[in-house]
């Protein structure tokens, strides 16, 4: 067959390699969306001040957030809602952006994204069952008024004395919020075991 003749390319051929080029498009442009959003967040609820207009705070002073009146209400919102947990939304957000932008086989990180609320349920739990520092000037713990109405809950159900209750709580949270971190942002088994080994080696250097 000369060069100027057409190929006839079986259809399911042509379709495999249209499917695999659109799923490449999405993944990249899903990364690429990923990152600005983690960028967005991260500036919000780093420039985030109590003072600023929001949801519960109606006042026309001048605006710290660096994305303004939107960046406020997002930073707020999150603040309250889950407390410290929210430095965390971004952090998630950079790990899956770099998955889909550098990874060639990154569609599974997708079936984990789904367990990003478990793990902010854990974590703010734990977050609450901490003695706030001498600085928190809010009425709400650590963990936001999420962490803070699930633990009333569970400390209602105390099978024992109440301060070791909330200490195994606090346990079990931390626990499930260390595997579930890892797990959501999309550390695969061999990851894991090397980044625990190198730091293990590190520790063992200090010691």
């Amino acid at each position: 067959m000369s060069f100027l003749e057409k190929a006839d390319y079986p259809d399911s051929a042509t379709k495999e390699y249209s499917r695999t080029f659109l799923q490449f498009i999405f993944l990249k442009t899903l990364g690429i969306t990923l990152l600005a959003l983690s960028l967005f967040i991260f500036l919000s609820i780093v420039t985030y001040s109590k003072n600023d207009p929001s949801f519960r705070n109606a006042n026309d002073g001048e605006i710290a957030n660096f994305f303004g009146i939107f960046g406020s209400h997002l930073a707020d919102s999150l603040h309250v809602a889950i407390g410290i947990t929210m430095f965390t939304v971004p952090v998630f957000l950079l790990a899956w952006s770099i998955r889909f932008l550098f990874s060639n086989s990154s569609s599974y990180l997708i079936k984990r994204i789904v367990l990003l609320p478990v793990f902010i349920a854990f974590f703010s739990i734990f977050l609450s069952t901490n003695n706030t520092p001498y600085y928190w000037s809010f009425e709400y713990g650590l963990g936001g008024i999420f962490g803070d109405t699930f633990l009333k809950k569970l400390l209602i159900y105390q099978p024992f004395e109440i301060n070791q209750w909330l200490q195994l709580i606090a346990v079990i949270c931390l626990s499930f919020s260390i595997f579930l971190f890892f797990l959501v942002a999309g550390f695969r088994k061999h990851e894991a075991r090397e980044l625990i080994r190198i730091r293990f080696e590190h520790f063992m250097i200090l010691l």
